[in-house]
């Protein structure tokens, strides 16, 4: 007499966690939609702009004036975000008709600069900006990539907020924390079952 009833209730329970799933993985793939279109995004503007920068450079080395100077501090925020160093090349200076001075100077440093080889220099600087940004934001789109930005997460982070890899203690932190991610990702595999139930609670119970 009461089986239609409990028929009902189990339909309408698995109906409700079907959807409760649904909505999770909805959650979870707008997320990871929206780190996606982000990096892409960031990067794109990000390219667009040292190009127009680059021109912009390009006539003003021939036809000098203030406009340059209003956007300098960008220039170089965007081209030290590429990760494009600094260098030192050495130059000469006629003091008078008969004695030049030869130094080293800085071509970040003194951008923007009318001098054959501190322009020529950062003429290539520009380049490898514009190539940076646009391999970063072709790769928002390559699976490879993603897959090696979760097993090396520690690596990315530590070059994220600026530190250098090359320095011996940096290095080393690398090293251990790296070793600490891929086992806390064993030990996700080994008990995803269990994870994926309590990410599936916590996420179900979000607004």
């Amino acid at each position: 007499y009461h089986q239609p009833q409990l028929t009902a209730r189990i339909i309408f329970t698995s109906n409700n966690s079907l959807l409760e799933v649904l909505h999770m993985l909805f959650k979870v793939v707008f997320l990871f939609t929206s780190v996606i279109l982000y990096k892409f995004l960031r990067n794109y503007v990000a390219c667009q702009k040292m190009k127009k920068f680059r021109s912009d450079y390009l006539r003003w080395i021939k036809t000098p004036d203030d406009s340059l100077f209003e956007n300098r501090n960008a220039i170089i925020r965007l081209i030290k975000a590429a990760g494009v160093g600094d260098s030192v090349i050495p130059v000469s200076q006629a003091v008078n008709p008969l004695q030049i001075v030869s130094h080293t100077t800085s071509v970040i440093d003194n951008f923007p600069t009318t001098n054959a080889s501190l322009a020529a220099s950062m003429s290539i600087k520009f380049d490898e900006a514009v190539g940076v940004y646009r391999h970063r934001y072709h790769e928002a789109f390559s699976p490879l990539y993603w897959i090696e930005t979760i097993v090396f997460l520690p690596k990315f982070l530590i070059l994220y907020i600026g530190l250098d890899l090359e320095k011996p203690a940096f290095k080393l932190c690398n090293v251990l924390l790296t070793i600490i991610w891929l086992g806390v990702l064993f030990i996700f595999y080994l008990f995803g079952n269990d994870f994926y139930h309590l990410v599936s609670d916590f996420i179900s119970q979000l607004p």
